[in-house]
C-alpha cells in the first residue's frame, strides 16, 4: 500500500486546489462558452476566445511479460495545458509523470526493484475544427511524442520488453481525427489516432500504433454524466537496436465506464476503469482492470 500512498495525497491535494481556485459565480460556464451542453472528455474540449484549460489524468495500473517472468505495476499522472489560438484551434502539451516498480522471478521468489520516479515522453498536439454546428462537429489533430522517458532495465540489468518500457525511445508523430454528434441528453463521439514511431536513440522502440475509441456520454442533469467507451489499438512490432521484436505488438480492446461530475463551473471531474476484453498481445498482457481519474479546470 506505500507505494500508492503518496500518489493519492497528491491526488487528493490537487482536488481540494482545483476546488479552492475555481470561480465561484461566472456568466457563463467554459461548456456554454464552447457551444457544447455536455460536459467534456478528456482530449475532446471545444477552442473558443481566450479559453485556457488545465488537467490531471491518473492512471493505476499492472502488466505482466508472456514470456518473461516479469511484472510491472505503473501509477502515471500526467499534468497538462491547453490554450485555444482562436476559435478553431486549440494546442496542448502534458508530461507524464510515472512511478514503477518491477518484480521479477518466479511467484513466491520474486525480486522486487525499487520504486522509481521517472518522467514518461512528453506529447505536444493541435487540434482544428473543421466543421462544426450546433449539433455535429468534426476535428483534425496533430503532434508528435518526445523521448523524454528512459530506458528501463530490470533488476539483473535486462532491458524491459519493448511493450512494458516507460516510453518508445522514438520521436513519435500522431495524426488523427475526431466525429461528434450531440444531443439533448445522449452524446456520441468517435475518435481515430495514428502513430508514426521515429527511433532516436539505442534501444527498444515500438512499432507503428493505429488507435480508435468510440465513446457514448449520458447526461441526465447539467452537473451529471455516465460515459461508456471502448477504446481498441493495433501495433505492429517494435525493434530493439534495429532488430525486429517479435515478441511485441498485436491488438487490444478495452471497455471503460466512467462517472462525470461539474461541481463547480468550469471544473469536470471523471472517475472510472477500463477493462481488457481483447488481449492479443504478442508479449505483454494487462493483468488488472485499468483505474482511471481526472480533473479539468478552466480560467
Amino acid at each position: 500500500m506505500r507505494r500508492f500512498s503518496s500518489w493519492l495525497v497528491v491526488l487528493v491535494v490537487l482536488v481540494f486546489v482545483s476546488l479552492a481556485i475555481a470561480p465561484r459565480t461566472a456568466a457563463a460556464c467554459a461548456v456554454c462558452g464552447a457551444a457544447d451542453k455536455t460536459l467534456p472528455a478528456r482530449g475532446e474540449e471545444l477552442p473558443f476566445a481566450g479559453r485556457i484549460r488545465a488537467t490531471l489524468d491518473g492512471r493505476a495500473a499492472a502488466f505482466a511479460a508472456r514470456y518473461a517472468p516479469l511484472r510491472v505495476v505503473e501509477l502515471r499522472l500526467v499534468p497538462g495545458a491547453a490554450l485555444a489560438l482562436s476559435e478553431e484551434v486549440l494546442v496542448s502539451v502534458d508530461l507524464p509523470l510515472l512511478r514503477r516498480s518491477l518484480a521479477t522471478g518466479i511467484e513466491g521468489a520474486e525480486v522486487l526493484s525499487a520504486d522509481r520516479l521517472m518522467l514518461g515522453d512528453a506529447e505536444a498536439r493541435a487540434s482544428y475544427v473543421a466543421y462544426r454546428t450546433s449539433s455535429r462537429r468534426l476535428s483534425f489533430h496533430g503532434g508528435a511524442k518526445a523521448p523524454t522517458s528512459p530506458i528501463e532495465r530490470d533488476a539483473a540489468g535486462r532491458l524491459v520488453p519493448t511493450d512494458l518500457q516507460p516510453g518508445c525511445g522514438s520521436i513519435v508523430p500522431v495524426v488523427g481525427a475526431t466525429y461528434t454528434i450531440t444531443g439533448p441528453l445522449l452524446t456520441f463521439w468517435t475518435s481515430a489516432s495514428f502513430l508514426m514511431p521515429v527511433s532516436v536513440r539505442d534501444g527498444p522502440h515500438p512499432g507503428d500504433s493505429l488507435r480508435a475509441s468510440a465513446t457514448a456520454q449520458l447526461q441526465p442533469h447539467p452537473k451529471f454524466a455516465t460515459r461508456a467507451s471502448v477504446h481498441g489499438r493495433l501495433d505492429s512490432a517494435g525493434d530493439v537496436d534495429d532488430q525486429v521484436d517479435p515478441r511485441s505488438g498485436g491488438a487490444s480492446v478495452f471497455l471503460a465506464p466512467e462517472l462525470v461530475a461539474s461541481p463547480l463551473a468550469d471544473l469536470v471531474v471523471s472517475v472510472g476503469a477500463a477493462f481488457p476484453v481483447v488481449q492479443e498481445t504478442r508479449g505483454h498482457r494487462v493483468t488488472a482492470p485499468i483505474a482511471l481519474v481526472g480533473i479539468g479546470l478552466d480560467f
